[in-house]
């Protein structure tokens, strides 16, 4: 058989534009959908009631109601056989395309409140940090069923 140069060179070309165009389509639909930006809403109401960590010597509990459209209000203490011992007013807001999480603990910071940005949310987790702060720097709230909630520092 006789083939023309220019008849293999566009059977060639053709061929990896084809190969090319599978490889751009299959590197599209492989891509996680996980959205690792604020855009992807976490339910902050889902956080809004009372939680408590219990263990032998003491119990953390926070309590979260919601204010108003862009801010929800808590506090977080500590109980130790009945007494408190540590309280923390708390509070997250979203303003201006970032949500914000913010920790008032009087005697610490001035009695300033620290914020903790979000840099990660998706409708199963939510992840604030703040690396400038000593500790905690990240804190992560990550609502397991609606009677459980996983709060990572």
């Amino acid at each position: 058989m006789y083939f023309r140069t220019t008849n293999i060179l566009n059977f060639v070309l053709m061929r990896l534009k084809l190969l090319f165009g599978l490889f751009i389509a299959s590197a599209l639909f492989s891509c996680k959908t996980e959205n690792n930006t604020v855009d992807a809403r976490f339910e902050f109401d889902r956080l809004c009631g009372k939680w408590m960590d219990a263990n032998k010597d003491n119990a953390f509990n926070e309590e979260w109601r919601r204010e108003n459209e862009n801010l929800i209000v808590g506090k977080g203490y500590v109980l130790s056989e009945n007494d408190t011992v540590f309280i923390e007013r708390l509070s997250i807001e979203i303003a201006e395309n970032k949500v914000v999480y913010a920790a008032e603990v009087s005697n610490q910071n001035k009695d300033m409140k620290v914020p903790f940005t979000a840099v990660k949310q998706t409708n199963k987790k939510v992840v604030f940090e703040n690396v400038q702060h000593d500790f905690p720097q990240r804190i992560i709230y990550h609502p397991t069923s609606d009677n459980e909630l996983r709060l990572a520092i």
